[in-house]
């Protein structure tokens, strides 16, 4: 659900990992979709810039990329959210030329947050069916707080980053904390609340979404 400022190190998510599977075991095939082809959509020729438009009615003002629809306060920087989204993983690396090529802030950030999206389905091994996933970006904690308050009737972590809303197949974060490690781990959650018939205890399905932030 998720992101904290002391993510799990790679161990402890492998042995998570591990736990994590033989509580799927006993817990039975109830749990699994019946395996399926990945998305159409994933077969699109991704050496062509992703198409990024301005959407109308309730996500005016959205960037539109393949699987998000991304909302940002009007005060948020796009450079830094772009530059944030590089982060430490070096999963874009200075030689990827279809990056370079993209002209706009926001066709770069679209990208960036598709090929993760791509990467964490990839990590899991599943790739789910799935309408596009709002992603907020607020300017300040004390508005993801807010949100969050209002969302769950309160019990806000002041160490929280970001955290995934499945009934509003949501991710929330800011503009100071976003990452591609911290969205990789809401990715991962949103991955697996729709690949699972039944979602899984929250506990488990967060040692599956530090499992992605570690390997990614």
């Amino acid at each position: 659900m998720i992101s904290l400022r002391n993510p799990l190190s790679a161990t402890q998510a492998a042995m998570g990992l591990i736990a994590v599977v033989s509580a799927l075991f006993f817990l039975g095939p109830g749990y699994w979709h019946e395996t399926v082809a990945a998305e159409t959509i994933d077969t699109l020729d991704y050496t062509r810039p992703q198409t990024v438009e301005t959407a109308h009615g309730e996500d005016e003002d959205a960037i539109i990329s393949t699987y998000f629809s991304i909302q940002c306060d009007a005060d948020v920087n796009l450079k830094t959210v772009n530059r944030s989204l590089r982060g430490s993983s070096g999963f874009f690396g200075s030689g990827d030329h279809k990056l370079r090529s993209l002209d706009t802030v926001e066709e770069k950030i679209a990208y960036k947050l598709d090929a993760l999206f791509r990467k964490v389905k990839d990590i899991l091994n599943m790739h789910p069916r799935t309408e596009r996933i709002h992603i907020r970006i607020f300017k300040r904690q004390r508005d993801l707080r807010n949100e969050h308050n209002k969302i769950f009737g309160g019990g806000f972590d002041d160490n929280l980053l970001s955290f995934y809303a499945y009934k509003h197949n949501t991710i929330y974060t800011t503009e100071e904390d976003i990452s591609d490690t911290i969205i990789a781990h809401e990715m991962g959650h949103a991955v697996i609340d729709h690949y699972f018939v039944v979602r899984l205890p929250e506990n488990i399905a967060e040692l599956l979404a530090g499992y992605v932030e570690s390997h990614l």
